[in-house]
Parts: C-alpha cells; structure tokens; sequence
C-alpha cells in the first residue's frame, strides 16, 4: 500500500487503481471492507514500529497521497525527475549533469521481491526504458567529445546491472577509441563465454560485428596481434 502510494508521488493514485494493485477483485466478495482495514492496520503498525503517530497517507481530491507530514525519498521518483529535467533542458552540458546524477540513483531493476506484481512490472518497464535513454544519450555525448574513459565508465553502469543486453559493445567500441586493444580483446572473449557459458546462447548480431570492427582495427596497429596471440 504505502509502495504504490508514495512511487505515485505527488499526482497520487485513484482508489480504484489502488485496489486494482492490491487485490484480485474477482475473489474478493467485500473490497471497501478488506480496503478500508488495511489502511487502518497500516496506520497501527508504523506506531508499533516507533514511527510517529501520522496518516501516512491522506485522501485528497478523489486520489490517495503521502501524508505531506512525513518526510519520504523516493529514489525512483528522483530518477524520473531528473530524466524529465534533462529531456527538456537544451543546454548540451547540464542535460549531460541532469543524466549522469540519475544514473548514479538506478541500482537495477524496481523491487525486485515484487516483481510479478503488475504494478510493479508496469513501472519498472517505464524505468528501464529512461534509464537504457539515458545510458545511450550519456554515452554518445561523451564519445562525440572524446572523453572515452568516461564513455567507457557510463556503459559499464549499464553492462554490470544488465549483462545479457549488450552494453559491452559499446565499452569495446570505448576501448578501441582509446587505443586499448588487449582490455577490448579479453572484454569480448569474456562477454562471448558469458553468453555461451552462462546463458546457453551464441554471441548476438551486434556482438560478432563488433568483433569485425575490433578486429580490423587490430590488423593496423604493429605488435597488437602479436601481443593478444601470446594472451
């Protein structure tokens, strides 16, 4: 109850919508019942857990929200605030700060212990698809001014919370811009036993185009292939 409430934030959410979160409607014979004492048991166990004696939250205006007395940081609504932020902002460098602060916030996916809650499967969709913006925006920009250890930095956030999505093209591509053809080398033997070892699967399209692009890259730089031969 308090979980959706207060990812609503601060345009709440309709008590038809929040029953329809909480409860299989067909098996419940009286919903306003069930509904209403829940919200009373809520209310008596954050008093039992030492916390202050308060709604949590109110009814207002036909939508449930945070009781504005307490206090609440939402992680996930910050994300969303500063995605927002730099979807509007014009100004190259600040949208970059408004992106990089919100991926320094997104730990994975939304919680995680609730996972086939539709709710929660609905909003995490909605989560991951500004994060995968913002990775790809961060990493681009970062690219387009040759900072490539940033570049490099920016995808591995993506690369260590998602694996099997290949984000570690883009961190070979980042290695090969900075000349590091051994680290990009053993990036991409150790993506391709992870696809193969781990998942059951052969190395993706964008993957082995990968491996065409760093291998021609290789051929023109002296000593390169004999150095990764020998690894």
């Amino acid at each position: 109850l308090l979980q959706i409430v207060w990812l609503c934030g601060e345009e709440g959410i309709s008590k038809e919508n929040l029953i329809k979160s909480l409860y299989d409607v067909d098996s419940q014979a009286n919903i306003n019942n069930s509904f209403n004492n829940l919200i009373y048991q809520m209310r008596r166990q954050m008093i039992r857990a030492g916390l202050p004696d308060n709604d949590y939250i109110l009814k207002r205006g036909g939508v449930f929200i945070t009781d504005p007395a307490i206090s609440v940081d939402v992680d996930a609504l910050e994300f969303k605030s500063l995605c927002k932020l730099a979807d509007t902002e014009v100004d190259l460098s600040q949208k970059y700060d408004y992106y990089r602060k919100a991926l320094k916030l997104y730990n994975g996916a939304l919680l995680p212990d609730l996972n086939t809650e539709i709710w929660v499967i609905t909003e995490n969709a909605h989560i991951e698809e500004l994060f995968e913006k913002a990775v790809v925006w961060c990493g681009q920009y970062a690219k387009n001014i040759k900072d490539y250890e940033e570049m490099y930095r920016i995808y591995s956030i993506a690369a260590d919370i998602y694996p099997d999505r290949d984000w570690q093209v883009e961190q070979i591509d980042a290695l090969l811009s900075m000349g590091n053809f051994k680290d990009a080398n053993a990036l991409y033997d150790k993506t391709v036993r992870f696809y193969s070892e781990e998942m059951g699967i052969p190395p993706s399209d964008k993957m082995l185009e990968c491996y065409d692009r760093m291998s021609a890259k290789i051929i023109f730089e002296p000593g390169k292939i004999s150095d990764i031969q020998n690894d």
